[in-house]
């Protein structure tokens, strides 16, 4: 699989229901910081991907947003929003998706444009 399909598996995933997200990772037999996890693993990539020209600056902007929600999110002192009920309830679970949604939009708008000016 190659980088531009693994992010946008990872955005995509993000961009899911709760509950459908919750369904993914009981298939992984994973924890809720799996999601953030194989997103920012994804993620790390982007700088070099937009160096190339494999994503344009709008997907770099929108992951970006994207991987600052998740950032936010992280450390001890926010341990409460890795957990099933937050990802149901929590307004930060809420604008992750929004987040995703729009980086994917993003994403498949400069997959399409970059692969027709090939």
């Amino acid at each position: 699989m190659d980088f531009r399909t693994e992010l946008v598996d990872c955005v995509r995933i993000l961009s899911l229901s709760a509950f459908e997200q919750i369904g993914y990772l009981d298939s992984l037999k994973g924890d809720i910081d799996e999601l953030a996890l194989d997103f920012h693993d994804a993620y790390l990539m982007c700088s070099q991907m937009l160096q190339r020209r494999e994503i344009t600056d709008e997907s770099f902007a929108a992951l970006t947003a994207l991987d600052q929600q998740l950032t936010s999110m992280s450390g001890q002192e926010r341990c409460q929003l890795w957990t099933e009920d937050a990802l149901y309830s929590s307004q930060e679970w809420v604008c992750v998706r929004s987040l995703a949604r729009n980086a994917l939009g993003s994403l498949t708008a400069s997959l399409v444009e970059l692969r027709s000016t090939q």
